[in-house]
């Protein structure tokens, strides 16, 4: 399944589609793969919402696993001290 984008679409848009393409490609071994449908749903999530920089946890489908790199994890923590 490719998702169109026309030659006068956002270059966000384009880098999103770009991005999302290649995670599927690199994770199609993994055990929760990144699917085509969770790439559309973030492209019409971006068009609901255009220059929103933040995807939030709840944006995603519910059958998404999140994981986070050593960097994130301090981020969540630093914040969690904050709050």
């Amino acid at each position: 399944m490719m998702i169109m984008i026309d030659e006068c679409s956002d270059k966000t848009l384009k880098t999103i589609k770009e991005i999302g393409e290649e995670l599927i490609k690199d994770s199609i071994n993994y055990k929760y793969p990144f699917r085509w449908s969770w790439l559309h749903d973030l492209i019409e999530n971006y068009v609901r919402k255009p220059g929103k920089s933040l995807i939030h946890l709840e944006d995603l489908p519910d059958k998404v696993c999140v994981s986070f790199s050593e960097e994130g994890k301090k981020k969540i923590e630093k914040r969690k001290k904050v709050l």
